[in-house]
């Protein structure tokens, strides 16, 4: 007669029968879904300038359609050039697959429907293609749309990234001690960082292990955080508002007070590092401009640096050089134009004056005090000529200067201030 078996043994066979259970069960599924994807078939649209749309019926099963675009001519004329995909659907029910190429299209779809999570389904209604190569994009849904193909000649985004990033770019040195840069600069970071705090809030709320995941993919969750936020930022601020208004209120206040407590950089190794992340995220910005054509793009970010690590010595003594060599052309005034500048500088100064004396700025009894005709000057200040009709006639008949003094007179006058002087 055979012993009886513990009861922990049998509750440990059935659990590992459970579990092998289970695991074939997922295999045969996964196999299953890797069976029906490779049975579907996939649409290919080849679009065009002139055939730059098309409409896709509605299908009980999701099917993947993709739409490929060849690109433009390779000039250089064609470096601002874009072209967007855009996706004309009433609902979210679908997923895009952007590729270099039908094959590699249809192997991220399959990827997708082989795997039991989804982990970044990104939804976009405009999808940049390749200007000068081929690119192909896929749409993996049951619902009826319309994609449409829009080529912008010159596109005023790219134009403005290369002028910020130049801009950036040359004054990085005095941003990087800029207070108003500072503040600025701090506060956006601050309120992007702050993801991260409710991320590490909410890890507290799941067991340990899965939170060390959720932290180690901190960064990567807020950005899909923050993507689907920008998404529905609409919807969002119609319907919560004052949560929003809230948020960004305290974490900017708190961000403000980090910044002022710790207050502005002054050690210049600090200052050097700021200097030089804002010039590589200026060449970023040149490079994203002119990235239509790899070469126009290094040759910019060449000649940027260039110009920037350029000695000013050698510049100086260049510029000194061909001024020397080619002065610059003086254009010399006529006398009816030398009249004219005189006038006009003389009127404008005497309006100046009269504005002067009727501001609260004029002492009026000291001024008055010290000239000899305070009755004309009354006059003046209140719009008369400062010249008068007598002055005038003795100008026109003779316009030679009148000093109205004798030198001997002169002479005589100074001799008797010495003499009476104490």
């Amino acid at each position: 007669m055979s012993a009886p078996r513990p009861a922990g043994n049998r509750s440990c066979g059935a659990e590992v029968t459970w579990k092998f259970a289970i695991f074939w069960g997922v295999i045969c599924i996964t196999c299953l879904k890797s069976s029906l994807v490779q049975s579907l078939e996939t649409y290919v649209y080849s679009l065009t300038k002139s055939n730059n749309e098309q409409k896709v019926d509605s299908r009980p099963t999701s099917r993947l359609v993709v739409f490929c675009y060849e690109g433009e001519e390779y000039k250089a004329v064609k470096l601002w050039t874009t072209a967007t995909l855009r996706l004309i659907i009433s609902e979210e029910d679908y997923e895009l697959f952007k590729g270099a190429n039908t094959s590699a299209v249809q192997e991220q779809y399959h990827n997708a429907m082989k795997s039991w999570f989804n982990l970044l389904p990104w939804k976009k209604e405009e999808v940049t293609m390749d200007t000068f190569r081929l690119s192909c994009l896929g749409v993996a849904t049951k619902t009826s749309y319309s994609v449409k193909l829009k080529i912008r000649a010159i596109d005023p985004w790219l134009i403005t990234y290369l002028f910020l990033g130049l801009i950036l770019f040359f004054n990085a040195r005095r941003l990087s001690k800029n207070i108003v840069f500072y503040y600025g600069t701090g506060m956006t970071v601050g309120l992007l960082a702050s993801c991260l705090i409710i991320v590490f809030i909410v890890s507290r709320f799941v067991p340990r292990k899965t939170g060390y995941v959720v932290l180690a993919g901190g960064w990567s969750f807020s950005l899909f955080l923050l993507n689907a936020m920008w998404s529905n930022v609409q919807n969002i601020l119609e319907t919560y508002s004052h949560y929003v208004l809230g948020y960004f209120a305290v974490a900017g206040l708190l961000t403000l007070a980090v910044l002022y407590w710790r207050g502005p950089v002054t050690d210049p190794r600090s200052l050097n590092l700021i200097k030089w992340t804002l010039q590589l995220c200026a060449l970023g910005l040149v490079y994203g401009s002119t990235r239509q054509i790899q070469e126009v793009a290094i040759s910019t970010i060449i000649v940027i640096l260039t110009i920037h690590c350029f000695p000013r010595k050698i510049l100086h003594y260049i510029l000194s050089v061909w001024r020397r060599r080619f002065p610059p052309k003086v254009h010399l005034l006529s006398e009816e134009e030398y009249q004219r500048q005189a006038d006009e500088y003389t009127r404008q100064q005497l309006e100046s004056l009269r504005q002067y004396c009727l501001s609260p700025k004029c002492d009026a009894w000291r001024t008055i005090s010290r000239i000899n005709s305070p009755s004309r000057f009354a006059s003046f200040v209140e719009g008369d000529s400062h010249i008068t009709d007598t002055e005038l006639l003795d100008y026109d008949s003779d316009p030679a200067p009148r000093y109205g003094v004798d030198l001997d007179d002169s002479d005589e006058s100074e001799m008797s201030f010495r003499l009476n002087s104490p």
